[in-house]
């Protein structure tokens, strides 16, 4: 949002509650709305024309992104940046990349111009391993000899930021950006 603001694009933040203190830059409209309550979130859509999609995980999220995509296909948006996940598919084992996978499709299907963000591991939730990372070099996971990829959300954001700004990402998903920071920066 920070990036957005400061090349002057306009900014609605959707959010439940209005917050008791300045959360956001005075230039950014905020939506009072929920996605469970479609009037709210017909409200947050009008006269928007694209989109970052991104839901908090729950049991709920399928559904809640799924009536956004319909909502937001009547309000006719134009572009909807989703933040979905890694190797989303409908037949996974995982039940967040399932549902990732039916968000996509169904966006897909929707008409609208997507592009799909599908990072993998977040660089800052290393942060929970750094007393072991410092003392012992490594981080200790079931995963065997599993490669993990790991991206800064800053790179997230800056690649939300052209999708959203910019023309040419239409219909393309996107994985996990080149770092720009290594882990060892501060």
């Amino acid at each position: 949002m920070k990036a957005l603001c400061h090349q002057g694009t306009a900014v609605r933040a959707m959010v439940r509650k209005k917050p008791d203190k300045p959360a956001f830059p005075n230039s950014v409209e905020i939506a009072i709305a929920d996605f469970d309550d479609a009037p709210s979130l017909r409200r947050a859509l009008e006269g928007i024309d694209r989109v970052f999609l991104v839901t908090p995980s729950s049991e709920r999220v399928e559904e809640q992104q799924l009536r956004f995509l319909d909502l937001a296909g009547r309000a006719n948006v134009k572009h909807i940046v989703y933040l979905s996940q890694l190797h989303a598919k409908e037949d996974s084992p995982v039940r967040f990349l399932r549902y990732h996978a039916a968000v996509e499709s169904a966006l897909k299907q929707s008409g609208i111009a997507f592009t799909n963000l599908r990072p993998n591991l977040y660089m800052q939730g290393l942060l929970l391993f750094r007393q072991m990372i410092a003392t012992q070099n490594q981080i200790a996971a079931p995963i065997g000899d599993a490669r993990v990829s790991i991206v800064d959300v800053r790179d997230i954001a800056a690649v939300a930021v052209s999708a959203l700004t910019e023309d040419g990402h239409d219909g393309k998903p996107t994985t996990s950006p080149a770092p720009r920071h290594s882990p060892t920066q501060r």
